[in-house]
């Protein structure tokens, strides 16, 4: 004889968070160790002040997206996490895989809190907490050229989808601040022995034209490449690039990324980002990398952060509640960007991240990144 359950009686079941992972493990192998810090210290507080006393399950789904694989597996990917039964998904990370998945989103209307730098993938279902800012990176990125008297700037970028998304921000910035684009040149975002080549001879033309600074919108795979060239034909110029600029945190990246800046995600005097960067660090003390930049853990914290708030303020554990939780997020400390950066969202407001520091600049010198500074007005 089965016997019968009691849904009063039983221990309650955990609910269910979906990961939708899209990044190589060289980059992802801080997510899992993130998203479990988050999770254990978000149910220890729960617990603690009677917010939330059930468990929380991640149930994970890989793909291989874009740029070089198929955005269909994202598409898969998302439609596989809704199936197992998790009321909200975070990630995936790519803007151009952001950008696809939102008509599925909206059809399934499982809420989905994407991590991509676009600011083009909102919708009713789609919250972002993004890895960087496409908007924002060229603000930012103008305002420096302009505090610097930098009034002609020859720009490249390369050609993922959202990459044009960069550049029509970038035109209206320096519209705006009087800066000239003197030059423009798309490359590919996949990598080969041509690519390097036309590389260094674009760059050379670029020279010849006595641009003040020159400006590159890469998207992981063109901006360390890019920066190699300019390094190989030997030209030292005022260099500036977007969040592509990531990569400079890493070993591999510090040769080539000298001296240029970029826009970062993360700032000395936000309490919040220290406070999470020591608790990462002393889960994870081992974590060369991790010892001296926080930059690949604190999207994820605050990702995270949201998507379980999120759950807590819910009405009802279902799919909408879980929006209508979101949508009650005000004022959430962020660890992304300067001191005073918070998490925010409402009934028609889906742009996690709010204040003029979203992202800041840093620059790569021998290995480190430095503060460089933040936005000023244009």
């Amino acid at each position: 004889m089965v016997e019968a359950r009691d849904v009063y009686r039983e221990k309650p079941l955990p609910i269910k968070v979906g990961i939708l992972m899209d990044m190589p493990e060289r980059i992802n192998k801080w997510s899992f160790p993130s998203y479990e810090l988050v999770k254990e210290q978000f149910l220890a507080s729960g617990r603690a002040n009677g917010r939330f006393e059930r468990d929380i399950e991640f149930v994970t789904r890989f793909v291989y997206g874009a740029p070089t694989g198929y955005i269909q597996d994202t598409i898969d990917g998302y439609n596989e996490l809704c199936d197992q039964g998790c009321l909200i998904v975070v990630g995936p990370n790519h803007s151009d895989n952001n950008v696809a998945l939102v008509e599925t989103v909206d059809k399934r209307k499982v809420p989905c809190v994407m991590l991509g730098a676009t600011a083009d993938n909102l919708s009713e279902h789609v919250f972002s907490i993004p890895w960087a800012s496409i908007p924002d990176d060229a603000y930012v990125m103008t305002s420096w050229l302009k505090q610097n008297g930098y009034k002609r700037v020859a720009m490249t970028w390369d050609m993922v989808w959202h990459g044009t998304e960069y550049v029509r921000h970038f035109r209206i910035a320096t519209a705006r601040a009087g800066i000239e684009i003197v030059a423009d040149y798309r490359f590919s975002v996949f990598s080969s022995p041509e690519r390097h080549e036309l590389m260094k001879d674009i760059a050379n033309r670029h020279r010849a034209l006595n641009p003040d600074a020159i400006v590159h919108f890469g998207t992981g795979n063109s901006s360390v490449p890019y920066g190699k060239a300019v390094r190989e034909i030997g030209w030292d110029i005022p260099r500036i690039t977007n969040g592509g600029f990531f990569q400079a945190n890493f070993e591999y990246a510090w040769e080539d990324m000298e001296d240029w800046v970029g826009t970062s995600l993360w700032d000395e005097e936000n309490a919040t980002m220290m406070k999470w960067w020591q608790d990462y660090r002393e889960r994870h003390p081992d974590d060369e990398v991790i010892a001296y930049t926080p930059e690949p853990i604190v999207v994820w914290r605050d990702a995270m952060v949201a998507a379980l708030e999120g759950i807590a303020l819910a009405p009802i554990m279902t799919p909408a509640g879980v929006q209508e939780g979101l949508e009650s997020i005000r004022c959430l400390p962020a660890a992304i960007g300067g001191p005073r950066q918070a998490i925010s969202f409402g009934r028609w407001d889906r742009r996690g991240n709010k204040g003029a520091d979203v992202v800041v600049l840093r620059r790569c010198k021998g290995g480190r990144t430095h503060l460089e500074g933040r936005i000023q007005p244009l």
